[in-house]
């Protein structure tokens, strides 16, 4: 396989052949596997101008959604503890996130989505 480096040096980049091997060609889980990786080296180009990385946009996005705790994003997002934690804290030394206690939680612990949301109507 033929690598080239990109212009910090930091990743080496695949050279895409144009035509698939034919024994590739037909293979789909090949396919969608090299569709994958072409569309995460764009996103992640399209995500640098903004500084951060995929994993930090998938946590962003999910903790906009709504009142999540750490194991509720890294959950859905697919992270283990310690990844998330360092997305956490690479998010607040950017001045993107910050973490905070969840009050419904902790006065209501057990408690569920529905009695979370009237505990926050107060």
């Amino acid at each position: 396989m033929s690598v080239t480096s990109t212009a910090d040096m930091s990743a080496p980049v695949p050279v895409v052949p144009t035509t698939p091997p034919e024994a590739l060609a037909s293979d789909l889980c090949w396919l969608l596997t090299r569709a994958s990786q072409v569309l995460y080296a764009q996103f992640s180009a399209a995500l640098q101008a903004s500084g951060i990385s995929p994993r930090q946009h998938a946590v962003l996005a999910t903790a906009l959604t709504g009142e999540h705790t750490q194991t509720d994003i890294a959950r859905t997002v697919g992270l283990d503890k310690t990844t998330m934690m360092v997305t956490l804290d690479e998010l607040e030394r950017s001045g993107l996130a910050q973490r905070r206690p969840l009050a419904t939680r902790s006065a209501r612990p057990g408690g569920s989505r529905h009695a979370g949301r009237r505990a926050r109507g107060r």
